[in-house]
């Protein structure tokens, strides 16, 4: 059978065995709905006839959900919340409600938090939403809808469904912070085998963009950048860090950054489901934050007289 035939035979019985799933009782199911228990009971006996399987172990009077029964739930949730948010879009007329954004944490306040400033004075019916997301995780959350814009520096595998921003390239350096052996030398020469002698702080899986073919000792490992960044400034540790995050001020001493480029600059993306509105919260917050990164280059390359290695 064509497969949107096969949906049609069963749309409608859809909500019906939500309502039921959910609540496992079929009079508040049937209240919710303003149906009677009769026809809600006979809807989902159709479309588990249809479909050949029970979603519903029966037990006593109770219906409770099995294993194919949470399946289907799941599933259903996902794309009636897709559908909820897409006659959304396309029936709107201003930009209002959540948009939820993650980003790495030391990146937060440098370019997210400015951004969504300009967000709010530009939309105030926006109600951002700040969240955390394990790079393995990104593309489902922003394709079930849990997020809706995630700015990474790590690979990930998009779908037709969603839309990379390249906003800029994030250069890395070794860093050390004062009481390590190597700060008071980080002007001079410095043998590159001497960083097999000393243990570094990183993240799991070379995250940190550290090149795999060179070995190196990993003394303590964190997911969390401001972690790293804080045991290496305390002088225990070599790290290895965005360099705009590694020359933002600390509250211990600065760190110095060691004369050895052995990472690559990294894109940075933003991250988004393609959208049907124009346009739309997430494009708008991408905007921002672009904003933002230009307006952080020109203040650095002020600063330092040259221009920051930011591009689109």
């Amino acid at each position: 059978m064509d497969p949107l035939q096969r949906l049609s035979n069963v749309w409608n019985w859809l909500p019906a065995f939500r309502a039921v799933a959910e609540s496992e009782n079929l009079p508040v199911a049937s209240k919710k709905l303003n149906i009677s228990t009769s026809a809600l009971s006979r809807t989902v006996r159709l479309l588990e006839e249809d479909l050949g399987q029970p979603l519903f172990d029966r037990v006593g009077r109770r219906l409770v959900l099995n294993y194919k029964g949470a399946a289907l739930l799941t599933t259903l949730r996902d794309s009636m919340r897709v559908i909820s948010e897409s006659i959304a879009e396309v029936t709107s007329t201003a930009m209002s409600g959540p948009v939820r954004i993650a980003s790495p944490g030391s990146f937060m306040p440098i370019f997210v938090l400015p951004a969504l400033r300009l967000l709010k004075q530009r939309y105030p019916q926006l109600r951002p939403v700040l969240e955390w997301v394990m790079p393995a995780e990104i593309a489902h959350h922003l394709v079930t809808g849990t997020l809706d814009l995630v700015l990474t520096d790590q690979s990930v595998q998009l779908s037709d469904e969603l839309v990379a921003d390249l906003l800029f390239k994030v250069t890395y350096g070794v860093y050390c912070g004062d009481g390590h052996p190597l700060y008071d030398r980080a002007g001079g020469d410095i043998d590159p085998a001497a960083l097999e002698e000393y243990e570094f702080v990183a993240p799991p899986g070379m995250a940190d963009h550290w090149p795999a073919h060179v070995e190196r000792k990993i003394g303590i490992l964190t997911t969390i950048l401001s972690t790293g960044v804080e045991l290496c400034g305390r002088g225990d540790f070599l790290a290895v860090l965005p360099d705009v995050v590694a020359q933002l001020p600390h509250h211990f001493a600065p760190l110095r950054r060691l004369p050895f480029e052995t990472c690559t600059p990294v894109p940075m993306y933003a991250i988004r489901r393609r959208s049907l509105a124009e346009p739309s919260a997430t494009e708008a917050a991408v905007t921002a934050i672009r904003e933002t990164i230009e307006t952080s280059a020109l203040d650095r390359g002020k600063a330092d007289g040259h221009a920051w290695s930011g591009s689109r």
